[in-house]
């Protein structure tokens, strides 16, 4: 009976825990911008809530996931495609990553429009950065809508 409530106490307590906040400094431009475009679009957000490290994923196509439980949300980023690729690219994947952990878009969206280009930072690669960059504030009303 006892080692029930301690397991009992346990879990309440390890699922109120405390918001947590560790960001590398590279990842705040992204992170300040997207906070930006959530007030700006009245989502409300637990900004307070993060943790971004560095993954190896392996030889494997994923360049960023995003984990989520317990209150926590965490962005796992694949170090090498960050450190391969340009501005646009790492805003791209740091918006997707935010779309699903602070505004609970879980779902990918694979829709291609009349130019063969995802219509949503949430496609589930990254895509063309020249083109991304062109309509950013398309993918951006698209994001927070």
């Amino acid at each position: 009976m006892i080692k029930k409530l301690l397991t009992f106490i346990s879990l309440i307590l390890y699922s109120c825990a405390p918001p947590e906040y560790k960001v590398p400094s590279e990842f705040i431009p992204y992170i300040n911008e997207f906070k930006e475009y959530a007030n700006e679009y009245n989502k409300k957000i637990e900004s307070n809530n993060l943790i971004i490290t560095y993954v190896d994923f392996g030889n494997t196509n994923i360049i960023g996931q995003c984990v989520t439980g317990n209150g926590i949300n965490k962005v796992n980023i694949k170090q090498s495609y960050w450190n391969e690729v340009g501005d646009g690219l790492k805003k791209q994947l740091i918006h997707h990553e935010l779309g699903h952990c602070w505004l609970k878009r879980f779902n990918h969206i694979t829709t291609l429009n009349d130019e063969n280009m995802p219509i949503s930072i949430m496609y589930p690669s990254d895509f063309d950065e020249i083109y991304f960059q062109a309509h950013y504030k398309e993918y951006i009303n698209e994001l927070f809508k």
